[in-house]
């Protein structure tokens, strides 16, 4: 970053817009810190994404751009930021990557977890430095999150989802009791379950349609890939050999064109 000739001693960074898009500018405070490490740094924020930046170790201020009788006057908000007489403001522009995300919630300043459109879910271990993606098993819309302050948590979507996590990310169950997961299609228990080596799939398709049949580990990364291409209409089954799997809890998800679902499982050898 260019430093300029006279010191910039105050910084109003602009993101009025929604959770994602606050979500995608909490990297670039870390650096402006580092940049600026005696600058008063001020963000100007709509009240319903303040749960992302309050407590945030590199932001002094906080402005916010509406109240309980919706947006302040152009005039008023004028007023106030020209009292504080930024030296530098920072206009910060929508990305759609990150612009649809529609829950955050935070267990302590570091620990952070966002929900949004398409069932995509976003950790941060650095209170938002970083934001690494995980797998949800549902490609439907998320609205929100919440976590007791451990690894155990739950999100909601469209309706009446409910997904959960008991290892703090990585792959998330589907509770079946509450949702009806993408129709056109059905993903069974793996019989038997636990098993030692080897294992039966089932699912059926209404349809032909290509499809994906992945394994998981309990910190979400593929470990196996069962099925990759295009299936008939009818039922399946696919016989999992697990001979080269540690003894574990493990996820495995079906993938097709109408949606996902993810069932669990334990090996024991």
């Amino acid at each position: 970053m260019l430093q300029p000739s006279n010191p910039v001693k105050r910084i109003l960074i602009v993101r009025t817009d929604r959770v994602g898009d606050v979500v995608l500018t909490l990297p670039m405070l870390p650096v402006l810190r580092s940049c600026y490490p005696k600058a008063h740094i001020a963000m100007l924020l709509r009240k319903y994404t303040g749960e992302i930046i309050v407590g945030n170790p590199y932001v002094n201020d906080l402005l916010w751009y509406d109240n309980e009788d919706g947006l302040v006057p152009f005039g008023t908000m004028a007023k106030r930021i020209r009292k504080q007489e930024f030296d530098v403001s920072i206009v910060v522009y929508p990305t759609l990557r990150l612009a649809w995300l529609s829950g955050v919630k935070f267990a302590d300043s570091l620990l952070g977890w966002a929900v949004g459109d398409s069932g995509i879910i976003f950790v941060t271990t650095n209170g938002g430095g970083n934001w690494n993606r995980q797998n949800s098993g549902t490609a439907r819309n998320l609205y929100g999150t919440d976590f007791s302050g451990g690894p155990v948590g739950w999100a909601v979507g469209s309706s009446g989802l409910i997904i959960h996590t008991s290892n703090g990310g990585g792959v998330v169950a589907v509770d079946e009791q509450y949702a009806t997961e993408a129709s056109g299609f059905q993903l069974l228990q793996n019989s038997p379950n636990p098993f030692n080596r080897s294992t039966i799939i089932e699912f059926s398709l209404t349809s032909k349609e290509r499809i994906k049949l992945v394994v998981y580990d309990m910190l979400g990364r593929e470990v196996l890939l069962v099925v990759d291409g295009y299936q008939h209409a009818g039922s399946h089954r696919v016989l999992l050999d697990a001979s080269r799997l540690a003894t574990g809890l493990y996820f495995y998800r079906l993938e097709t064109e109408g949606g996902s679902k993810v069932k669990k499982m334990l090996l024991l050898k």
